[in-house]
């Protein structure tokens, strides 16, 4: 493990409050929907509790047990791939379509992603 405990809360908080492009109402929305998608909220609750070995993961979570270790939680309990939102399943179109809005062309969509 690279960082301590509470130098990870520290960074995600930064994150958070510093670097995420969006404002608090949408934070919250992604958190509701992670939680009530079902790979996400299983991820979540590896998060939390440890994760398994790779030979106890089901086969749809298996990508996710190899990126275990940029897979925080803030304190809030949104689900972040380093310095990402984890975008659930239902929300995925809708972002997508968001960042294409801006419509800068292949490389700064990917960089926003």
């Amino acid at each position: 493990d690279w960082l301590h405990e509470n130098d990870r809360e520290m960074f995600v908080e930064a994150v958070i409050e510093w670097a995420l492009p969006a404002c608090e109402r949408r934070l919250a929305i992604y958190q509701k929907q992670q939680e009530e998608d079902p790979d996400c909220s299983q991820v979540i609750q590896f998060c939390k509790t440890g994760w398994p070995t790779k030979r106890e993961i089901p086969g749809c979570l298996k990508s996710y047990w190899e990126a275990r270790a940029l897979l925080t939680l803030s304190t809030t309990g949104l689900l972040l791939y380093g310095t990402r939102i984890v975008v659930p399943i239902s929300l995925r179109e809708e972002t997508l379509r968001k960042i294409h809005q801006v419509h800068q062309g292949i490389t700064k969509c990917r960089l926003r992603a």
